[in-house]
């Protein structure tokens, strides 16, 4: 849980800015909107699904995604002088940015997460491969995965610092199944159809389990 401590790891700690007042307003929040969308979930289905299930999702305050522009000047704005890396590199490779820093809340049949994200994070949206582009009808500017992506990128780029502070709570394979399943459930809570949503969750999954394989090996990582 998001305390004034530095349970995220010293580096990702220093880029937050809410104090722990701040923090545990936004924890409470959360957690509220986590047990209301759940119960209207429950309402809905009687049978609790086979397999673990992400039911709700709430965040405080509410994200601000940005769409970051290129400038005719960012060309010259060098931010790393040895390979010429400017800042419409950046932007490129980066188009999405948080304006502000948030409590996330992931709430599943199982058990309920808490995370935080750090003002300003970038992300490349989502690494959607071009078949489930073309088959999922839908680009990575899409309004409705725009959002989805950047908490999903911020999970797998902090999923180290993230299972170090959940590990309790689940396992290596049940954390990686809940980055997929928290962005099917966000991008069908923005309009996307439940089918196509759960094909490009899927799709999400399968790659991470046999293409990132290596990437997930964060038990061994933790105990070096």
């Amino acid at each position: 849980m998001p305390t004034d401590k530095p349970l995220l790891g010293h580096y990702l700690y220093q880029k937050f800015e809410m104090s722990s007042e701040e923090v545990e307003a936004h924890m409470k929040f959360v957690n509220r909107e986590l047990e209301k969308i759940a119960n209207v979930y429950y309402k809905k289905h009687k049978k609790s699904p086979k397999r673990e299930t992400v039911i709700a999702v709430a965040f405080s305050p509410l994200p601000i995604p940005r769409h970051r522009i290129v400038e005719a000047e960012d060309k010259r704005m060098i931010l790393d002088y040895k390979t010429g890396y400017s800042l419409a590199d950046d932007k490129k490779e980066f188009p999405s940015i948080f304006d502000n820093e948030f409590l996330f809340g992931i709430k599943t049949t199982e058990r309920v997460l808490i995370g935080r994200v750090y003002k300003r994070y970038k992300w490349n949206n989502a690494d959607i491969i071009g078949v489930i582009q073309i088959l999922a009808l839908c680009s990575k500017d899409d309004r409705r995965v725009v959002l989805a992506s950047g908490i999903h990128d911020f999970l797998l780029e902090y999923k180290y610092e993230l299972y170090k502070q959940w590990k309790e709570d689940l396992s290596i394979e049940e954390f990686r199944w809940i980055t997929s399943d928290t962005f099917r459930w966000i991008i069908q809570s923005q309009g996307m159809g439940p089918l196509k949503s759960r094909f490009m969750s899927n799709v999400m999954d399968c790659f991470q389990k046999h293409c990132q394989k290596r990437k997930w090996d964060i038990e061994i990582e933790s105990e070096d």
